[in-house]
Formats: structure tokens, C-alpha cells, sequence
């Protein structure tokens, strides 16, 4: 009886090592960070260029079928106000009843995929849209927790398999300063604190000054169309006007190739 007992105990050890679900160490890279910027729950864990931009392609082509209880325009119930970027609204763009791609912006959101999925089956709000009324509050005003999306942040921290999201601010304190906007490699970051953020995929042209670039949300909301600026896009960006607005590029210091 003690065998088995014994046996009983390492079971799921045996077959947490038989289907590769031990803990993934740290890079080292990280450990140096300072308590700031620690994780409250969890820790940073390896990435691959390729796995960042696969990340990305997954959130940008995510098929979703809302319904109309999914959309809101109004008080979530704790005091916070949300607007889903619905096509009913502007900025907004998905339709109920109908098969959507790729994740809405949400203010404030660090949706997985699988999260998401699951919130809207719990009538959850697909997205929170960044409204002028959210411009005008301190750091855009409270998060709703009864809406799902990713805003650009929280879009980047899940491509760099972050354990939680890490705003504009705190990204760049993760990464190392890159000499130029020409030194970008697929993964990378450019980043204006407190603004926007956006994730690196290719150089468009030979003087590497244009580039694919994927985001949720927009660097210039107000030039872009409002079906534009409520989901997750990969979009031509002008690397040169980016920087002239204050844009910088980064590198997450633990990025592999």
C-alpha cells in the first residue's frame, strides 16, 4: 500500500516530464531587474522572434462571432463607462452576429485569446474603445474588468509572452535601447511612453525607413479611419514621421533569435 501510494504521488511529476509541462526557468537576462518591475504573480519566461510575430498573426487573425450582448454604451455596472467598437459607434467596426477577425482594442486589456473567447461566451463586452472622453482623464481613466480586448500594451506584452501586462512605460524598461530605427529585427519594439506602443515585423523598403508594423489601436487616431483604430492591425508605418513624434526603438533584453 505504501508503493502505491508513493506511485500515487509521483504520477502527475511522471507525466508533467512526459508531456514537457516543467517549470521553463528564467532568462538571466531578467534577473537583474529591479522589485519595480518583478511580476506580482508568475515570471518571465524565454522568447523567440518567431513565436512573437506568431503571436501577433494569431491575435490579428482570430475569428470571433459576438452578439448583441456583447455590445455596451454605457456604465459597466462598477462605475466604469464602455464603448465597444462596434459598428454602431465610432471608432468602431465589428458586427454582431457576424464573424469578425482579429481582437478589439479594449482600454486597459491583456486578453489571451482563449480569455477572450470565453468572456464574450459569458457576455463579457468585446472591447472598450479610446474615446475623446478618455483622452480628457488622468492615464485614460479605469479599466472596465466586464470587457475583453487588448490595447496596445497589453498586445505587445502577450507577444512577448509577458506574465502580465506591462504598460508603455514599463516596456521600454525591459528592453534595451536600439542605436537606430534601422537596427530593428522582427519582435522589436518602437515605443513612446504614456502614448503608444507598437511590435516590428519587416522593413518595407531598402532605406529601412518604412516597416510592417502590428498594433491594437493607432500612434494618429485622428487621421485614420475609425474601423482602424479598434482592433489589432498590421499596418505600413512611416519609421521616420514615427520618430519625429517622439517614437523610440527597443529590444526586449532577453529576445532570442
Amino acid at each position: 500500500m505504501v508503493a502505491i501510494g508513493f506511485l500515487f504521488t509521483l504520477f502527475p511529476f511522471i507525466i508533467g516530464k512526459a508531456f514537457g509541462d516543467e517549470e521553463v526557468p528564467e532568462p538571466t537576462e531578467a534577473e537583474a531587474l529591479p522589485a519595480s518591475l518583478r511580476p506580482s504573480e508568475g515570471h518571465f519566461v524565454p522568447v523567440t522572434r518567431d513565436e512573437a510575430v506568431e503571436i501577433a498573426d494569431r491575435y490579428l487573425h482570430h475569428a470571433w462571432r459576438p452578439s448583441a450582448k456583447n455590445v455596451m454604451h454605457g456604465d459597466d455596472g462598477n462605475g466604469v463607462r464602455v464603448d465597444t467598437p462596434d459598428a454602431g459607434f465610432s471608432p468602431g467596426w465589428w458586427r454582431p452576429d457576424e464573424t469578425n477577425i482579429g481582437l478589439p482594442y479594449k482600454w486597459g486589456g491583456f486578453s489571451s485569446i482563449e480569455e477572450f473567447d470565453l468572456g464574450l461566451a459569458s457576455r463579457k463586452y468585446a472591447g472598450d474603445a479610446w474615446t475623446d472622453a478618455r483622452e480628457k482623464m488622468p492615464d485614460g481613466g479605469p479599466a472596465s474588468d466586464k470587457a475583453v480586448g487588448v490595447d496596445c500594451s497589453g498586445f505587445v506584452s502577450r507577444c512577448w509572452k509577458l506574465p502580465e501586462q506591462y504598460n508603455t512605460r514599463q516596456l521600454p524598461e525591459l528592453s534595451d535601447s536600439l542605436p537606430d530605427i534601422s537596427s530593428l529585427n522582427r519582435g522589436d519594439l518602437i515605443d513612446k511612453p504614456g502614448v503608444h506602443c507598437l511590435l516590428f515585423k519587416e522593413f518595407t523598403n531598402s532605406a529601412k525607413t518604412k516597416a510592417i508594423m502590428y498594433q491594437s489601436g493607432s500612434p494618429y487616431p485622428s487621421r485614420e479611419a475609425s474601423s482602424d483604430r479598434g482592433r489589432v492591425r498590421q499596418v505600413e508605418i512611416d519609421l521616420q514621421e514615427l520618430y519625429g513624434l517622439g517614437f523610440r526603438p527597443y529590444r526586449l533584453k532577453w529576445m532570442k533569435d
